[in-house]
């Protein structure tokens, strides 16, 4: 792509310098914790299927999960998000969470919001998280009660998002945008703003672990995922600097190329520790080792498998402006070193809009 000029990075939150020691050290400060598979809605686009079904004596155990937690923590961990399913719908929530706490963890919540009533809300008031992710389904309770596969649930959302904004507890608002709610996206951007609240959206919909393809009849084309990326003025400027950032940088020919196992891991109900929440090919079972054996030996053994000399992936020009990963090959293709269509063809869309914009903005002589 031409027409990029020189990114001088700014200082950066505290943040932002310590994830970028982190990498360079490989540390695993940030870790995502699936407490659950179960949850209360049904959502078309979920990518967990059936496997939402998982009985709930195959999850690990409160003590199971803290005895985890001390482990982390003498590692370097610092922040645990809780994901799902629904975090919030583990009987033994509250331990956990306030478990992590008393260990020092800044912890985030990731929740559909449906099942916190004015019980859970002053719980959070007087135990606050570092945050909630509160994901929202569409803005008319047509739309989102249909996506959710459960009435009701846009009504008990409204009232959760009500009950944490009076209790001042610091959240925001996300959604996955597909077919069926691609239309509401405007309002659901105007209803986080009448919270003062960020909002953000994703419009990759992945196949589901299970191997079902069902959910793939709501994803977008890819010129829609390019179309909404680039009315989102933040979103696109964010991939036209990316893209500025990394332009001429060729990736190592190694099957893994991104973050996942430099400063994240994740860990599903089980007590399987993967790179990331998708990557089913390679996990270490922490049920069966310690976690200082899974970070320090696993993970870099796993982030050294080379890449299939016949994948194109790192050699791609365009690879800068693709969110292809081996987790999301695997589901998407059943191997990790192929390709998604899908995904190139939004990479592909990516380029054209911003090399045309380049060409517009360089001066004619």
């Amino acid at each position: 792509m031409s027409g990029c000029e020189q990114q001088s990075p700014g200082p950066g939150s505290v943040l932002d310098r310590l994830l970028v020691r982190g990498r360079r050290e490989r540390l695993p400060l940030l870790a995502s914790i699936e407490l659950t598979r179960r949850c209360p809605l049904d959502c078309l686009h979920c990518y967990l299927g059936f496997a939402r079904d998982t009985p709930p004596e195959e999850e690990l155990t409160r003590d199971e999960l803290l005895g985890l937690f001390d482990q982390f923590r003498a590692e370097g961990t610092l922040f645990l998000t809780f994901t799902g399913g629904e975090p919030l719908f583990r009987e033994d929530f509250r331990e956990i969470y306030l478990g992590a706490l008393r260990k020092g963890f800044l912890v985030t919540i990731f929740t559909a919001g449906t099942l916190i009533d004015r019980n859970i809300a002053d719980f959070f008031s007087r135990y606050p998280p570092f945050h909630l992710d509160v994901t929202i389904l569409g803005a008319s309770e047509e739309t989102f009660d249909r996506i959710a596969g459960h009435p009701g649930s846009f009504r008990r959302s409204r009232e959760a998002i009500r009950l944490l904004a009076e209790r001042e507890i610091s959240f925001g608002l996300k959604s996955v945008v597909g077919a069926l709610n691609r239309e509401e996206l405007g309002e659901m951007k105007s209803f986080s703003r009448k919270y003062g609240k960020n909002f953000r959206f994703d419009s990759l919909i992945c196949p589901q672990l299970d191997g079902s393809r069902d959910n793939l009849r709501h994803r977008l084309e890819p010129w829609e995922v390019v179309r909404l990326d680039r009315e989102d003025g933040e979103k696109w400027r964010e991939w036209r600097d990316h893209a500025c950032r990394t332009e001429g940088v060729d990736s190592l020919r190694l099957l893994y190329a991104c973050g996942g196992g430099l400063t994240s891991f994740h860990v599903n109900h089980r007590g399987k520790l993967s790179l990331c929440v998708l990557d089913t090919n390679f996990h270490f079972n922490l049920r069966e080792g310690s976690f200082r054996e899974a970070w320090r030996e696993f993970i870099p053994r796993v982030r050294a498998t080379p890449a299939d000399p016949e994948n194109p992936c790192p050699g791609c020009r365009l690879r800068n402006l693709c969110t292809s990963c081996p987790a999301w090959s695997r589901m998407e293709t059943g191997n990790p070193g192929k390709p998604s269509d899908f995904l190139c063809q939004i990479a592909q869309v990516r380029a054209k809009f911003i090399d045309n914009e380049n060409k517009k903005a360089v001066p004619q002589t």
